[in-house]
């Protein structure tokens, strides 16, 4: 256990890829989350992949012969479309394990579990620090029942997001992950609903919010915010009331003042 703990530290200084937060020992089957729509909590357990550079859109185009894109922005746009996990399923199919592999241009990538102990999933905490970079992650949740729900996302950055193949998502612009920065209605079929989401770090922090809701929490929690949204503007109003009658009696004590001035200048 301490060779492991020493090995995946120095992997992680040398920016190996490693999974850093994995040190622990963990189950060797990912487990999926048994899942109430009611509850609408956010998934905390999850296999990440390490992350590929996009850099290897360049690499990989440079092989065929064609002149690689200079821009990163540019780069970012065709790592975001490119299916890195072609070996296994692609994107739309893939059910990732535990040590699943990918190898591109070279650089392997692997599968792994993690638990995050808050509702965003800090792939800083996951991979330490790195720019430029897409990864995945993949949930199972499963259901009682077939119905709509609301898949609720958040990320930084861009993300892309499947269930159960299908795209759902495709945000492509720079932001802080904020909780349903994203929602969208989706069917969900009874037993396992099969989440991957691929996210991109330009620069700086890197996360993702993911949950699933019934329409009625969704409904709740949007009057519980239009209700948070009233408060400050009536307070902002009771505000403005009191400064305002405070600068009004301000105002007329000075003229009060100056007229005695002059008063007593007088006589």
């Amino acid at each position: 256990m301490i060779k492991k703990s020493i090995f995946l530290l120095v992997a992680c200084l040398f920016g190996t890829g490693a999974i850093c937060a994995v040190a622990q020992d963990e189950p060797s089957n990912y487990e999926p989350i048994v899942y109430s729509l009611d509850d609408g909590r956010f998934i905390h357990d999850w296999l990440v992949c390490s992350p590929f550079s996009i850099d290897l859109i360049a690499n990989a185009t440079e092989q065929l012969g064609k002149t690689p894109p200079r821009s990163r922005d540019v780069r970012k746009e065709r790592a975001l479309d490119f299916d890195f996990l072609q070996e296994h399923g692609g994107e739309v199919d893939i059910k990732p394990k535990p040590g699943m592999k990918h190898t591109i241009i070279g650089a392997d990538s692997e599968w792994a579990i993690y638990h995050s102990p808050q509702n965003l999933l800090d792939f800083k905490a996951v991979f330490g620090e790195k720019e430029w970079v897409v990864t995945y992650a993949y949930a199972e949740v499963v259901l009682p029942e077939a119905t709509t729900a609301w898949l609720a996302i958040g990320s930084d950055d861009c993300v892309k997001v499947w269930l159960n193949g299908e795209l759902v998502d495709n945000y492509r612009g720079g932001r802080q992950a904020r909780p349903g920065d994203d929602m969208m209605k989706v069917d969900v079929k009874q037993g396992v609903n099969r989440i991957l989401c691929k996210v991109t770090n330009m620069e700086l922090d890197w996360g993702l919010f993911v949950r699933l809701m019934a329409d009625d929490r969704v409904s709740q929690m949007t009057k519980i915010n239009s209700q948070m949204n009233q408060i400050p503007t009536e307070a902002y109003t009771q505000l403005a009331l009191i400064v305002g009658g405070v600068a009004a009696v301000t105002l007329l004590m000075l003229i009060m003042l100056m007229f005695l001035s002059k008063s007593r200048a007088r006589f």
